[in-house]
């Protein structure tokens, strides 16, 4: 029998991880579109 412990740490962990993956992407979306506006006015 599988403990629920450590499948419920398992399922926050990949929650928090996508959490972080889609912030940094939208930071880095974010920034790039504003350095191209900058750059290539």
């Amino acid at each position: 029998m599988w403990h629920p412990a450590p499948d419920n740490l398992t399922k926050r962990y990949y929650a928090l991880t996508n959490s972080i993956t889609l912030k940094t992407t939208i930071f880095v979306v974010v920034v790039l579109n504003r350095y191209k506006t900058l750059v290539f006015k």
